[in-house]
């Protein structure tokens, strides 16, 4: 390393090419570091490009006929690349164009269930994927890393035992010094947790909204900007609106929508306004519907852990119990 001084009279520091293969090695056990503290796998795969960033630069120095004055390749770029991968907890492997494996982390080892002393190399990456999978999803991702540099997706992966699993999946490419393509990594995270948390959800969502159209009272559901999230169809019955004249999105409907559909829209809206300004959580009122019948109405918040972090508010309309009950009373008198 050597400075100079530029006509600013600020000071300009020069590498050799040996500085910028430490500066390249320090910048390596740094992000080793990193990945031993990195708190999800997104972090991880960020830290690994900018291992790959490194070490392409380094490709590319050899490319231009530095190489004599960068000594030979010694490997250490892969060497700490791989030292790095064996402490995540991924499955982290790297495999050459052809299909030899020719590095698999201990995570990898285990998930995959190879045993520490069984070689990985015979193992192409159709070995460790469902044909539907391979087919459908981890050759062309191959195609787009091979294109782009790198592919993220969802994906399946399967172990020696024949147990299939869920994975969120990311293909690096990685080139040599003339630019070719000479092998894919591949870091998987097994996602079967979480993909089971969602279906739960999803299976919740859908009994809610099993009862939410089987419940007597309107429901509407808006995000804190006033945006329709989502309604039941007891709601356009009560209001007599068509099914699919509300939809997502929509901005202002209680207003806009439903308040026309009331006997005295200005005395609601007066309402309405004074609880929108107030900052109240909850509100409760009643009001006549075009057609006579009294409508009950109740409002509450969506908030996180505190109040004032309100995201939404679901909004109920029921018809009054007693005027049905008058109703349906009234008409066995007339008989």
């Amino acid at each position: 390393m050597r400075t100079s001084e530029t006509r600013a009279g600020t000071r300009r520091i020069h590498y050799s090419h040996s500085d910028e293969f430490a500066l390249l090695h320090a910048r390596l056990e740094e992000a080793e570091k990193r990945l031993r503290t990195a708190a999800d796998a997104e972090a991880r795969v960020e830290t690994i490009a900018e291992v790959r960033q490194g070490i392409s630069i380094r490709n590319r120095s050899r490319k231009t006929g530095n190489a004599r004055k960068c000594g030979p390749v010694s490997g250490v770029e892969t060497a700490c690349f791989q030292e790095i991968c064996q402490h995540m907890p991924e499955v982290v492997g790297t495999w050459t164009s052809d299909g030899k494996c020719v590095f698999l982390n201990r995570a990898g080892r285990a998930i995959l269930g190879l045993s520490d002393g069984e070689d990985p190399a015979e193992h192409p990456p159709a070995a460790f994927h469902p044909r539907e999978a391979m087919k459908g999803v981890v050759e062309p991702a191959f195609r787009v890393a091979a294109e782009h540099g790198v592919w993220s997706g969802e994906s399946r992966m399967v172990d020696c035992r024949g147990r299939s699993f869920g994975v969120w999946e990311t293909v690096f490419a990685h080139r040599d010094g003339e630019g070719k393509v000479a092998c894919f990594s591949i870091m998987a995270r097994d996602i079967t947790d979480e993909q089971e948390r969602e279906r739960e959800l999803l299976r919740t969502f859908r009994i809610l909204e099993i009862q939410e159209d089987f419940s007597r009272a309107g429901i509407l559901v808006e995000n804190e900007t006033h945006h329709l999230i989502r309604h039941n169809s007891r709601l356009n019955t009560i209001f007599g609106i068509p099914a699919g004249d509300l939809r997502v999105g929509m901005k202002n409907v209680i207003p806009e929508r439903l308040t026309p559909e009331l006997a005295d829209p200005a005395g609601f809206l007066s309402g309405y306004t004074r609880f929108r300004r107030s900052g109240d959580l909850r509100w409760a009122t009643t009001a006549l519907l075009a057609n006579g019948n009294k409508l009950e109405l109740h409002v509450s918040a969506i908030y996180r852990e505190a109040e004032d972090d309100v995201f939404g508010w679901v909004w109920f309309f029921r018809v009054a119990e007693r005027d049905a009950l008058n109703r349906k009373g009234s008409g066995k008198r007339r008989r």
